[in-house]
């Protein structure tokens, strides 16, 4: 292609042309002479001075420029970029919005991050901070990244990713009991952890404390063996099809290695990749076989069975020689109860009488003022506060306590509450060898009329008395375990043998009342 005669030299600079000359056209290279540059003269005026720095520039000059941390400028020498990413981090640890915001960031960069190679620093200060904040050894895995350390870091981090995926990407609520108790359902991640857990209905209890609890202890080990038991066999598919589904969620997948084994898919039935599982059944079902470095019993009774004592006891019996036999080492093997309280007898109030369970209880109205530890700063609850002070009026308030009463002092309050009832047991009494001669004798009878679950016992009771000191001679008690009704009257004989009666007190009444 020819040259225009008028282009010059990349380059060249154009010379004034004379007034009058052929130049004097506006072409290629000539433009008009009122816009042509002057000496000395920069195209745009109102343009940045030379010499000026831009706001990026001087933004990076602080970033990077060192400073010296610590108390009386005797730390360790970084810049101001790694001293506030420290201080993030830091704060994450104990907000679980900062964290939440962290990791959102860090989606937002992923796409720069999968074109640029990480650091080795950078890995190890990930597995440095877990090791070194949880005391807990890390976990060979495929590749470890800062916002899988924040999630496995921060339950609470976990969980409201977790509600956020299960619930179309509605947020969590900020009530602060969710901070206290995924603090303290973290701390089930430890070898021999034995926790209960008591929160009224709708508070979450399931999801926190076998969904979501289950998910995170698989990220941190996929080689977990769970056991989740609950009541009903319905039950335990729900929530083992809510754990597969955050299991197999795409941004569970992006941060952990966690991934289930083609050839074992039931529901309720699963494997891992790494040799772990789950196994959800009813507290009836069949679990000879099964080992498990996990187990998590949520709802051991069905709400009908508040009053059912043979059912009661009979849970109490299977956790007791079934369940917990199922353990692979029960030195190390970590066992949580998740529960609404039903009794005083159920099982959560049956582990903690004897001892050794980290016991998390919140009532569904505060009968007192408290404090709550939330690690790092207190939550103070006042008396009469609600869980969930925006999910409740007034009139529900009173429609529960109405409707479920008197069972509400167990369901809603666990037992926490003004008018909780004394737990009685044998060591509330004392005991005698020898009952006092020549006392009056009496036997009382209260008779049950209706055999089966759920109904009275008939108790017979022979007392004496001496002054204001009673004593218990001999008790008799029948009813629940029956197909039909007890006959007292063999056993009123032998009663009043044994002990010889001046008096008998009974309750009658008719057996339609």
């Amino acid at each position: 292609m020819p040259r225009h005669p008028d282009a010059q030299k990349l380059g060249d600079r154009a010379e004034p042309a004379a007034e009058g000359s052929k130049s004097d056209k506006v072409g290629y290279c000539s433009p008009p002479k009122h816009s042509q540059f002057k000496p000395g003269q920069s195209g745009n005026p109102l343009g940045r001075p030379k010499g000026a720095i831009s706001f990026a520039s001087e933004l990076a000059d602080e970033l990077f420029t060192t400073i010296v941390a610590g108390e009386n400028n005797a730390g360790v020498h970084l810049t101001n970029k790694r001293a506030i990413v420290k201080r993030l981090v830091a704060a994450a640890r104990d907000d679980a919005k900062i964290a939440c915001l962290l990791i959102s960031l860090a989606q937002n960069l992923a796409a720069v991050r999968r074109r640029t190679r990480v650091p080795p620093r950078t890995r190890r200060l990930s597995k440095s901070w877990l090791t070194a904040n949880h005391g807990l050894p890390m976990i060979r895995r495929r590749k470890m990244n800062n916002g899988a350390a924040l999630l496995l870091g921060n339950f609470e981090s976990f969980v409201r990713m977790a509600y956020r995926y299960l619930n179309d990407g509605r947020e969590l609520g900020n009530d602060p009991y969710i901070t206290y108790v995924c603090r303290r359902l973290a701390k089930a991640k430890g070898n021999g952890a034995r926790i209960v857990l008591n929160m009224p209905p709708r508070h979450l209890k399931t999801l926190l404390g076998s969904v979501f609890l289950t998910a995170w202890l698989l990220a941190w080990n996929a080689a977990e063996k769970i056991i989740v038991v609950t009541y009903s066999e319905q039950l335990a598919l729900n929530t083992a099809y809510l754990l597969r589904k955050v299991l197999q969620s795409p941004w569970y997948r992006r941060y952990f290695p966690t991934r289930l084994a083609g050839d074992r898919t039931r529901v309720s039935d699963f494997a891992t990749t790494a040799g772990g599982g789950v196994y959800a059944v009813s507290a009836e079902g069949s679990i000879t076989g099964r080992g498990a470095t996990i187990i998590i019993f949520d709802d051991p009774l069905n709400i009908d069975d508040s009053s059912n004592l043979d059912q009661i006891e009979k849970v109490n019996e299977r956790f007791d020689t079934v369940i917990m036999s199922r353990l692979d080492n029960p030195k190390t093997g970590r066992v949580v109860i998740s529960a609404h309280r039903r009794h005083q007898n159920d099982l959560a109030g049956h582990v903690l009488e004897s001892g050794g369970w980290d016991h998390i209880a919140l009532p569904f109205v505060a009968p007192k003022d408290q404090d709550y530890d939330l690690g790092g700063r207190v939550w103070h609850r006042k008396n009469g506060e609600l869980l969930r002070p925006d999910a409740f009026t007034e009139a529900d308030i009173n429609r529960i306590k109405t409707i479920i009463n008197p069972d509400f002092e167990a369901l809603y309050q666990q037992f926490l509450g003004e008018r909780s009832s004394i737990r009685i047991s044998r060591r509330h009494f004392g005991s005698f060898t020898v009952a006092p001669p020549g006392a009056d004798v009496v036997i009382s009878v209260d008779p049950g009329h209706r055999s089966g679950p759920g109904h009275s016992f008939t108790v017979m009771q022979a007392w004496c008395s001496v002054k204001k000191e009673f004593f218990l001679l001999d008790q008799w008690r029948a009813g629940g375990r029956r197909n039909c009704m007890p006959s007292p009257k063999n056993r009123y004989r032998k009663l009043s043998t044994r002990c010889r009666f001046n008096r008998i007190f009974g309750l009658w009444a008719n057996s339609g009342s």
